[in-house]
């Protein structure tokens, strides 16, 4: 959909000043790790200490009414509210947007009238005066905060109801942070929420949930990545697969990122966002870029996107072990290498024009969110039988002790099962030990069968067998001599031990 290309959604936050964007659910642990992002924020700011405490504070407050009041079913929780922070000059703009009942709308929509019209005394009484009523509702305090937001932001309190369903309706809050110089609020009506409004809608369609635009600063990605590990609950297997690739994509920005005039500010101008789909994510980044380096890069991505996934391990391999720090890093391509094999799925890339010199370069990668996990096989050592450890999570396949077993095929035959399933959805690296200290012509069988499984042409993984062999473990080595040459896509390596 080219509505939702990277550079239309960078186009849509940079016209609006829109540094970040946080659509879903909202958790005490999430809104945590909001207002760690903004005191860093706020931290590498010229601003006066006076306005940043009233950023923070409105964000506080801002946040705690969309926590308290979200009310959408839970199956849609990436659409049961929105924060967005956007930065004029030296005024900040917060936006909240979230679901509240139709039957609360009437008297919300009364009460922010009120407040806004009144004179900042006016509002010291009411604040007083709602303060002295201790009318303490389920949600929190008798629209305290809203009071406070407006005394501190110096600005009107600014909103809107969109009607949703009949049930619903998405209620839009933006406060205007500024120093006034005049007693007065401002009055002045503007169409930044109306623009807010849009953009949220063009957000929600394009599945974004997460974004960030404009001169790129790795440390505020840190507190980004924070708050995505909060949304990411339980799946530690796809949360690790996701920083791993987040990691490898913020550091392709910094090596393939041009400086850029916008506006007439020079930097190197970025956007990151994640977007959510049924059975996916999308993690996408886009930068500018000379069009002069296209070429060679274009054909890094298509030879990366050329391989199989075990053609790509097995050069990922041989770039590792024959890694040479270089002047210029860019000419390795080991980050792309790293981005498709985590992903197990090819790199998404577009190079759009923007004027003569200059492209938007944007990579888009596409994660699985259910992921197939195995369970691992554990196997207790005897006097006459090895221990066994096969775990895809801890990435361990470990043989250890004799391997005497009266039946082989019935020991061994969970084994055979287990690396049955694994090489359906395998680790791009399978490293496998065997530290045996005596075996039978039976288990040397076994092993020789399990190497050919691994061997196959189909199997989308690295496959390297070490045989660690001291100088009483002569069979071992035998083992080791047999099979070195005979399986072309294993790498066997023998690892002489002292005892």
């Amino acid at each position: 959909n080219n509505n939702c290309a990277p550079l239309a959604v960078f186009e849509a936050m940079r016209k609006n000043s829109i540094e970040y964007v946080y659509i879903g659910e909202f958790t005490p642990a999430i809104t945590d790790s909001i207002l760690s992002l903004a005191e860093l924020n706020l931290e590498t700011t010229d601003d006066s200490v006076k306005l940043k405490k009233r950023v923070y504070f409105i964000l506080v407050e801002g946040l705690q009414n969309v926590t308290r009041h979200q009310q959408y079913e839970a199956k849609h929780a990436k659409a049961s509210g929105m924060l967005l922070i956007q930065r004029f000059d030296d005024n900040f703009v917060i936006t909240t947007a979230n679901y509240i009942h139709n039957s609360e709308v009437a008297q919300l929509k009364e009460y922010l009238d009120k407040i806004n019209s009144l004179s900042k005394e006016e509002l010291k009484d009411l604040y007083r005066k709602a303060l002295a009523d201790q009318r303490i509702s389920k949600k929190g305090g008798a629209g305290l905060g809203l009071i406070e937001i407006a005394r501190k932001s110096g600005n009107k309190l600014r909103y809107s109801f969109e009607r949703f369903n009949e049930n619903y309706s998405i209620f839009y809050f933006q406060t205007k942070i500024s120093l006034p110089t005049e007693d007065n609020f401002e009055t002045e009506e503007t169409k930044e929420l109306d623009n807010i409004k849009q953009v949220h809608k063009f957000l929600l369609k394009c599945n974004v949930v997460l974004s960030f635009a404009g001169i790129f600063m790795q440390d505020k990605l840190v507190y980004m990545l924070s708050i995505l590990e909060k949304r990411i609950k339980k799946d530690v297997i796809l949360k690790s697969k996701v920083f791993g690739i987040i990691v490898e994509l913020l550091q392709n920005i910094t090596n393939h990122s041009d400086s850029y005039v916008l506006d007439n500010i020079s930097g190197h101008y970025a956007i990151f966002y994640i977007a959510e789909d049924f059975d996916s994510l999308r993690i996408t980044t886009g930068n500018y870029i000379r069009r002069d380096r296209i070429e060679k890069l274009r054909q890094t991505l298509e030879y990366v996107n050329s391989l199989s996934l075990r053609e790509l391990a097995k050069k990922h391999y041989e770039i590792l072990k024959n890694y040479k720090i270089e002047k210029d890093k860019r000419t390795t391509g080991l980050g792309l290498f790293n981005i498709r094999m985590k992903a197990k799925r090819k790199l998404r890339f577009y190079f759009v024009p923007v004027d003569d010199e200059y492209a938007f370069f944007s990579l888009e990668v596409s994660i699985q969110k259910k992921h197939l996990r195995q369970k691992s096989l554990s196997i207790t050592p005897t006097d006459k039988t090895p221990r066994v450890y096969l775990s895809m999570r801890d990435a361990r396949f470990l043989f250890e002790g004799v391997s005497h077993p009266e039946d082989a095929e019935e020991f061994y035959r969970p084994v055979v099962e287990w690396f049955k399933e694994y090489i359906k959805n395998p680790r791009n690296f399978t490293v496998l030990h065997l530290k045996l200290t005596g075996f039978n012509d039976e288990t040397e069988q076994f092993f020789i069968n399990l190497f050919d499984l691994l061997d196959k042409e189909e199997f989308d993984s690295v496959v390297i067998v070490k045989f660690f062999v001291d100088k009483e473990n002569t069979k071992l080595e035998q083992l080791y001599r047999k099979v070195v040459d005979k399986f072309k896509n294993i790498e066997f390596q023998l690892i002489k031990e002292s005892r």
